[in-house]
């Protein structure tokens, strides 16, 4: 068989991630509040824009961080006792330290994660093996642990 096959693996959204003490847990975290906050953002290669950023042009807002790294390693202890917001995937909340928490973002931006792969490797066994070992493993992922301050 030739050509390219999709699958949708799970639906995602952003949120904002903050130290776990601070004010944005029990602040309500509105759009304009959002946009004046002091932000870090991950960016592992130049000139890269993360998704979420169009939902914010199309509300006619932008973000400037104030601390940009180049991976999320270690971002947990950067945040850790500030009131710098990370805005990422909700997944994040799965894998990431009990030092910051997730909450809700101020703005909609939904995505859908796809697994795909090409139509030479459609019906082999290894392939076939590996992409039910990925479906395994995302129909047993618990949801994220956001609040919605």
């Amino acid at each position: 068989a030739s050509g390219l096959y999709s699958e949708q693996l799970l639906a995602e959204r952003y949120g904002c991630f903050v130290s776990r003490g601070s004010r944005w847990t029990t602040q309500r975290l509105d759009l304009n509040t959002y946009v004046a906050a002091r932000h870090i953002s991950v960016r592992p290669v130049p000139n890269w824009r993360p998704h979420f950023h169009q939902a914010l042009d199309r509300l006619g807002v932008a973000i400037t961080p104030n601390i940009e790294v180049s991976s999320f390693g270690e971002i947990d202890r950067v945040i850790d006792g500030t009131d710098l917001i990370l805005t990422a995937t909700e997944g994040f909340a799965r894998i990431y330290s009990p030092r910051i928490v997730g909450i809700r973002a101020p703005f909609d931006s939904a995505f859908s994660v796809h697994m795909a792969w090409a139509g030479r490797t459609h019906s082999s066994p290894a392939h076939l093996w590996l992409r039910r070992q990925i479906r395994e493993i995302v129909a047993h992922l618990p949801e994220p642990k956001v609040l919605d301050v």
